[in-house]
């Protein structure tokens, strides 16, 4: 028995056109990349303590957080930059979902300390 194949043939975006649209209200600036010009947010920055324990780890000492969207794309993603060189960028339903992760962790971290904190009374 023989399957169908049909080779799907990639289409090429053109050139990005000047965007004419207003700015999201979170843009703070139009980055003009030759291939996807996009909008950027303001960073957010968070200074991770542990970085100073470990330095022979190699540990970032900041994480940088924003929005960003190409002028031509659907969605706003979240992108992240540690140290200069990992940059992540996540769907707004990953972050959700990520943001859903930090929270149950630090509530269950939360209810341990004050667990321990009860037995040791």
């Amino acid at each position: 028995m023989s399957e169908s194949f049909q080779a799907s043939t990639p289409q090429l975006l053109p050139p990005a056109e000047p965007e004419t649209g207003p700015c999201p209200p979170w843009c703070t600036t139009k980055a003009e990349h030759p291939d996807e010009p996009y909008h950027i947010g303001r960073y957010r920055a968070l200074d991770l303590s542990l970085a100073e324990l470990y330095p022979a780890a190699d540990l970032a000492e900041d994480l940088y957080v924003r929005l960003e969207r190409g002028f031509r794309a659907d969605e706003t993603v979240i992108d992240m930059v540690v140290k200069d060189r990992y940059d992540i960028e996540l769907t707004l339903d990953e972050a959700g979902e990520l943001a859903e992760i930090l929270i149950s962790l630090i509530r269950e971290a939360s209810r341990a300390l004050v667990t321990a904190g009860d037995g040791a009374r």
